[in-house]
């Protein structure tokens, strides 16, 4: 039913064998035996499957089998049942029940009974090894018990895990009591030993697992120490055997260890008798199959045959089936045959690599002779053409005059090279270079990659100079111009960029550093007087002109800032005249100075609009400053005339001389 579909894990101690082996390694090697022989079942079992669905007779395979050591364990007169009757006797002892087991085993082929007397040590061949047992306290060990107040105790646990399995335990010692009372009394029965409980969960076990479809996983450790990247082969051999891997091997190879379908075994063995392609209409696998076989068969050793039990192949429904002799035979036949095939491929090979080398070195002449003779091949063509003749071999003079004409070519693309990457002082010096090479190459390689590199930078080159002295001679009366002359570098720079065989630094040729030198100082002088222009200082100002006047960048400044300068240098002088005068008060000065500012202001009318002149206000200064020297004049010739009549007029003389007084007062106050 569905409820009872489950997944179990049983993961069950290995194979024990110490220097020192007592009741719990016997107890644990006779589960190991049990699962053993289980396994072992298993294979076979999966073996004996394939075999029946092909049909093939497998009655005589024998297969290694344990049963011998499982009775000498268990059946009568064995291991534990001496064990269990020793118990019974009053006087039993570990001693008394190894003296019975020898007795009663000493003929068993898995037995092996101690040299000396008294010894209480015996030896068992288990699958895995021989282990030799030390009987010392198997009674003492295999009587133990627990009491009934030791499981009452326990199932008094908080721990459902430790009360559920003490529960089981009780029912378990409830349900052989009741066994007990059940039976004859005059059959007087001894308490149930730890080997017996053992016995029954063991065979419990055994029968679960029988119920199941089981699958076997073995874990193999590589070295004791458990250290990555290394393996101890003695201890991988051990595992191997005691885990029963060996066993299973075994069983394999008792059987067919080689199997392949019909199809695949015909289309590898096929050619041995006769060569018939194997995807031929109407070929019959199986007959054919077995016809090889039979072949290999007979080149056995009679000898080999008789020591194997079963027929040296079979051939099943679907499959052949044949042992590793067959196989080897079969491989010899199909080598013989390879050989000779092989032989003969290598002889129509060889006939046709000489053929075909033939052909080359023909086709490698004729297109040698068209690449000397036409002056159209670039050297790249000829240059492998020859290579190839060298390979293939051919006529020695062709070769010699192809490689005059390589030479000739050679040294026609290295001018070309050298012209595009050799440094140059100077544009000019770079362009002869380029005419140079170019009317020396093009006869040879007119359609040379580095002629049409040339043909493409020369005119932009020329370009570049023609518009050097132009762009010069006008940066010298505007700074727009020296702006287009370095857009002009920058682009033709840019454009040489994109040729790859070309090396040049058009910066560092003579014509464009004088001419990028030459802007950048007219550049400079504009600066420098459009500061000092700014500043208003007549130091400065005086400088820049004089500077300009002497020359620049061996050349004439005929720019705007420089007629500028000079007016700003003319504004400034008379600022300066005009402040002395204001400082020193002279009346006469002042008219004087007038009459001059307004003359000068009258030639040169855009003084006054200068960024920071002071003329204007200078100007209203003066005539502030003569507005009130008339009224001062005034004021004194009235305190004059009063002083004149004072004699005369009497008190309304000193009223008169009073109001002059405060007149002139208030004047002085706002001339100051």
């Amino acid at each position: 039913p569905e409820s009872m579909r489950v997944i179990g894990i049983l993961d069950i101690f290995g194979f024990e064998a110490f220097k020192h082996n007592s009741f719990e390694q016997l107890c644990i090697n006779l589960a190991n035996e049990k699962l053993q022989q289980y396994f072992v079942e298993q294979v076979f079992k999966m073996e004996l499957q394939v075999y029946k669905e092909e049909g093939i007779d497998v009655k005589e395979i024998p297969y290694p089998d344990n049963s011998d050591t499982l009775a000498l364990l268990e059946k009568k007169g064995g291991v534990f049942v001496l064990l269990k009757d020793e118990l019974k006797v009053k006087t039993g002892s570990d001693m008394s029940y190894v003296t019975k087991l020898q007795k009663a085993q000493k003929k068993h082929p898995k037995f092996i009974a101690p040299r000396m007397m008294n010894d209480p040590h015996f030896t068992i061949k288990h699958f895995a090894e021989d282990v030799v047992y030390s009987a010392e306290g198997f009674l003492a060990k295999n009587r133990s018990k627990l009491t009934q107040d030791v499981i009452d105790g326990m199932k008094a646990s908080d721990d459902p895990i430790i009360v559920k399995l003490f529960t089981e335990i009780k029912k378990e010692k409830d349900k052989n009591e009741g066994k007990r009372k059940g039976h004859r009394k005059k059959k007087k029965r001894g308490a149930a030993s730890l080997a017996a409980q053992f016995q029954s969960q063991l065979n419990k076990l055994i029968a679960t697992i029988r119920d199941t479809e089981s699958h076997f996983v073995r874990c193999i450790k590589p070295n004791k120490e458990k250290k990555a990247g290394k393996v101890d082969r003695d201890e991988v051999i051990r595992q191997l055997t005691t885990c029963g891997v060996i066993d299973a091997v075994t069983v394999r190879k008792l059987g067919y260890t080689n199997r392949m379908s019909h199809w695949a075994f015909f289309k590898r063995y096929g050619i041995i008798n006769g060569g018939k392609i194997y995807h031929e209409k109407g070929i019959d696998f199986k007959a054919e199959n077995k016809k090889m076989c039979d072949k290999a068969e007979a080149l056995v050793d009679e000898k080999i045959k008789k020591k194997i039990p079963i027929a040296l192949f079979q051939s099943g429904t679907n499959l052949m089936f044949y042992k590793s002799e067959i196989l080897t035979k079969l491989e010899n036949l199909l080598r013989e045959v390879q050989d000779k095939a092989a032989h003969k491929i290598g002889s129509v090979c060889r006939m046709h690599i000489q053929r075909r080398r033939f052909l080359e070195m023909q086709d490698a002449h004729r297109k040698l002779q068209a690449a000397v003779k036409n002056p159209s091949y670039t050297l790249e063509q000829i240059d492998e053409c020859l290579e190839r003749c060298r390979k293939v071999g051919v006529i020695e003079r062709l070769i010699k005059e192809a490689e005059k004409k390589i030479a000739a070519l050679i040294q026609a693309r290295n001018g070309l090279r050298k012209a595009l990457t050799t440094h140059a002082p100077s544009l000019k010096s770079r362009l002869e270079m380029f005419v140079t090479a170019v009317a020396a190459a093009a006869p040879l390689i007119p359609t040379a990659t580095e002629i049409a590199v040339i043909k493409e930078i020369a005119p932009l080159l020329k370009t570049l100079l023609a518009s050097l002295g132009k762009y010069m001679e006008d940066a010298r009366k505007d700074k727009k111009y020296s702006e287009s002359l370095r857009y002009l570098v920058t682009q033709t720079e840019a454009k040489l960029k994109a040729f790859d065989c070309l090396k040049i630094n058009i910066r560092d040729k003579e014509e464009i550093k004088t001419s990028l030198a030459a802007v950048q100082a007219l550049d400079d002088m504009e600066k420098k007087l459009l500061n000092a222009m700014n500043i208003r200082d007549i130091m400065a100002v005086e400088t820049g002109i004089k500077e300009a006047q002497s020359g620049v960048a061996n050349g004439s400044f005929e720019r705007q800032a420089f007629k500028d300068a000079k007016d700003v240098a003319g504004a400034l002088h008379l600022e300066m005249k005009v402040k002395n005068t204001l400082e020193t008060g002279n009346v006469d000065d002042m008219e004087k100075i007038k009459e001059k500012v307004e003359k000068e202001m009258k030639m040169h009318p855009t003084w006054p609009s200068q960024t920071g002149c002071k003329l204007s206000d200078q100007m209203a200064l003066i005539a502030k400053a003569l507005l009130h020297a008339k009224r001062m004049r005034d004021a004194i010739l009235r305190l004059s005339n009063a002083i004149t009549l004072a004699p005369s007029m009497g008190e309304k003389a000193l009223n008169l001389l009073q109001d002059g007084l405060g007149a002139a007062k208030m004047l002085f106050k706002e001339a100051e």
